[in-house]
């Protein structure tokens, strides 16, 4: 599995741009475990249609998720007013092991 989080938006928009990908089979298998439950936590394929449209707002970050599982491929976008808890974990755990 390869996610790839692009993070859009903030106080000045280029500067604050910032991309990471995570592959699964670069994790230990402890953190390969750990994507897992954050991934089934969030629930990202049911995330787009349970939630309104991302509406711009002054220095909100907007991201951008996509997860390809083999021939499997979806898009998340979700802005911070919008992003539930588990899926902030997620983000913030898919920063952390990217880099």
């Amino acid at each position: 599995m390869r996610i790839s989080l692009e993070r859009t938006g903030g106080f000045h928009p280029p500067a604050m741009r910032r991309r990471c990908v995570v592959d699964s089979q670069s994790l230990t298998e402890p953190d390969a475990r750990e994507l897992e439950r954050l991934l089934q936590a969030t629930d990202l394929k049911d995330v787009n249609q349970h939630r309104d449209p991302v509406l711009p707002m002054p220095d909100m970050f907007s991201y951008k998720i996509d997860v390809e599982d083999g021939p499997e491929k979806y898009t998340v976008r979700v802005s911070d007013a919008q992003m539930s808890e588990a899926l902030s974990h997620l983000i913030t755990w898919l920063k952390e092991k990217s880099r």
